[in-house]
């Protein structure tokens, strides 16, 4: 299961994609107002618990340069670390 996400200063889009037979099929997605939660990870905690699927991997676009896992994003107030957002997510061990 893939969790996938378009990140920007308006919505935040989640998706959670089943790959069968080299093809992607989209099991649920879901829209968040960005400005209402105070980061990414809270937006993907709440996507994630309210699914009941964990994902075995994740990829998210996000507007601006991402350094050392990590951005400050262009559009909003907040700070994307890749580190901590897998260690909320753990998808291998979930």
């Amino acid at each position: 299961m893939i969790l996938a996400g378009d990140i920007g200063g308006t919505h935040a889009r989640l998706a959670f994609f089943d790959v069968v037979d080299g093809r992607f099929s989209l099991i649920s997605a879901s829209v968040f107002p960005s400005r209402e939660y105070r980061g990414l990870d809270e937006i993907v905690v709440k996507f994630v618990d309210s699914s009941n699927v964990r994902p075995d991997a994740a990829c998210f676009g996000i507007a601006g340069p991402v350094r050392n896992g990590r951005v400050e994003a262009s559009n909003l107030p907040w700070i994307i670390d890749s580190k901590r957002l897998a260690d909320e997510l753990n998808p291998a061990h979930q």
